[in-house]
């Protein structure tokens, strides 16, 4: 350590610090017998300062100056420890209100790749002239020298000799009377690593995703809050107890011994398990478990991530009903039937890829036609099963019986018994003698059909003479009279999804203009008069999306 003529014993000085951390008590005398030094360990036992003490004997003469040779030895350690201690630290006189750099250990030669030297007895204000971080060093200073306390501060620093940036801890301590030590330590990796785990637990306790970790036994020492939202269990619940918490009883012993025969093997495992919540619900997980290896290669946790993919599985689940359903609706509709001396054709266009509204064109035994058109409450998977089994059981019957009222009683005994209460099925069954060209229907609670005669008369309703299908158990339905038909009539058997489509709060579209539609389109053929009629009413919403089935059968009496 260097010396300045104003500081000549400033080794000593330099090192009180350290000197007054040694765990002995040290006493260091001058040749009159004046205590020159004593450290804190001697102040506390003695309850004296250096004062002036006479020795009185040789015997004391002589401990002192085994002290001082003591003393030399310590101060020797000291400065070794100080030129070896591996943080960069550089020693500050205060002189004439700037800072003058009188030493510097081996670790701040080494991080300055040997600059510093070159920067010894030089001042402050010429050193760091046109650095950026002058201001905030010279303000340390100037605090530690003028408040005599020591002072801790985190910086970013650029070095001199390579331009990187470090981030920088940096310890000030005054040394009476105008030493100041500094210490500035390299943090930028462990800076480095601390963002990234802050970063990482950060990310593990705010996914959306479970995470649970276990030890290499299974027990479970954390969960993140998404365990603890999507299971119910708390975190005091499932620390310490294992995954066994979640068994749903689903998967068999095989399936776990796979799994850990894969995690203990040190191979990741990837799988779809059904698990149970606290409350007793199942959820599908799509899980992840990776096993955590020590420095070893040694397994010691168990990290598993856990997605819920309920959802997920359950539209998968719906798409595969609704394309069996799909399926099922495609062959049982019957949607194209010739007769001669009649123009028939029917359409359904579905909001959804299933549909609850169906029609049907139906041999029956005595040589006649059925039309059927309906419309089950509802719409989606369970409204298409309905839909499916009410034209199969409508069919089964037909066979055997023509009569339209006991046809319909007996398909309500059938609904009844099979659809719960939250559905139920509206209905029109007409029979269509070709030969007689005469019209019979029964209609359940369906919405009126129309016969538009060609003769100009004024149009026939064909009212719902009962009650709607799979509502009262032992209902007898009645079919209508005879109607006789005249070339050049139509007859349009329609759903609701026409006459209720509607733009926002504004009007329906209505009988009125349904049948505006029909009159127009006379002349045109029974699917093309079925096309315009649909045109006209997503027209009419303005092509908004289509919030009900929209099905149309028209029959043309030809001339």
């Amino acid at each position: 350590m260097k010396r300045t003529k104003q500081t000549p014993n400033k080794e000593n000085k330099t090192l009180q610090t350290i000197f007054n951390t040694l765990p002995d008590g040290v006493t260091v005398t001058g040749k009159e017998g004046r205590f020159l030094l004593t450290n804190q360990i001697t102040n506390k036992i003695s309850g004296i300062g250096p004062i002036d003490i006479i020795p009185t004997d040789r015997a004391v003469l002589a401990e002192s100056k085994l002290a001082e040779i003591e003393l030399k030895k310590s101060e020797e350690q000291l400065k070794a420890i100080f030129k070896g201690f591996p943080i960069p630290s550089f020693i500050w006189q205060y002189v004439e209100d700037d800072f003058i750099l009188v030493d510097h250990n081996d670790a701040a030669e080494l991080s300055t790749k040997g600059l510093i030297k070159k920067f010894l007895d030089k001042k402050f204000s010429k050193i760091y002239e046109n650095s950026p971080n002058k201001q905030d060093i010279e303000s340390d200073l100037l605090k530690c020298a003028g408040e005599k306390k020591s002072i801790v501060r985190e910086m970013p620093y650029k070095l001199r000799s390579t331009d990187e940036i470090k981030q920088l801890k940096v310890c000030y301590v005054f040394l009476p009377p105008d030493l100041i030590l500094v210490h500035a330590e390299d943090i930028t990796d462990n800076k480095v690593v601390g963002e990234e785990l802050r970063k990482l637990s950060n990310a593990v306790e705010q996914t959306a995703d479970s995470v649970v970790i276990t030890n290499k036994k299974g027990i479970i020492e954390y969960v993140n809050p998404a365990f603890v939202e999507t299971t119910g269990y708390s975190f005091d619940e499932s620390l310490g107890q294992t995954p066994q918490l979640l068994n749903s009883g689903k998967h068999d012993q095989t399936f776990y011994k796979k799994l850990w025969e894969t995690i203990l093997s040190g191979n990741t495992y990837k799988g779809t398990i059904i698990n149970k919540k606290k409350n007793g619900e199942l959820y599908w997980s799509q899980q992840t478990i990776t096993p955590m290896k020590d420095s070893d290669g040694k397994i010691n946790n168990f990290v598993s991530v856990l997605k819920d993919i309920t959802e997920l599985m359950e539209k998968k689940e719906q798409e595969i009903r609704l394309k069996i359903a799909h399926e099922l609706q495609e062959r049982l509709y019957k949607t194209q039937i010739s007769i001669p001396g009649f123009d028939i054709a029917g359409k359904t266009y579905s909001a959804v890829e299933t549909c609850g509204d169906y029609f049907d064109f139906i041999q029956m035994k005595d040589g006649s036609i059925g039309i059927v058109i309906g419309d089950v409450s509802g719409h989606g998977i369970g409204a298409a099963m309905i839909m499916v089994q009410t034209l199969a059981s409508l069919r089964a019957i037909a066979k055997f019986e023509t009569d339209l009222g006991v046809i319909l009683t007996h398909l309500n005994q059938a609904l009844v018994d099979n659809i719960d209460d939250t559905h139920y099925v509206t209905l029109i069954l007409a029979r269509l003698d070709p030969q007689q060209r005469i019209l019979q229907y029964v209609s359940a609670g369906h919405i009126p059909a129309y016969l538009i005669k060609s003769s100009g008369e004024k149009d026939e309703i064909l009212e719902s003479t009962d009650i709607p299908l799979g509502i009262i158990k032992d209902y007898t339905y009645h079919k209508s009279d005879t109607i006789k038909l005249t070339p050049g009539d139509i007859l349009a058997f329609i759903t609701d999804g026409i006459v209720e489509a509607r733009l926002h709060n504004e009007d329906e579209f209505g009988d009125h203009r349904t049948l505006n539609v029909i009159k127009y389109y006379r002349q045109a053929n029974a699917k093309q008069i079925i096309e315009k009629i649909y045109l006209a009413t997503r027209s009419f919403v303005k092509n908004q999306k289509q919030e009900d089935d929209i099905t149309s059968i028209i029959c043309k009496v030809d001339f």
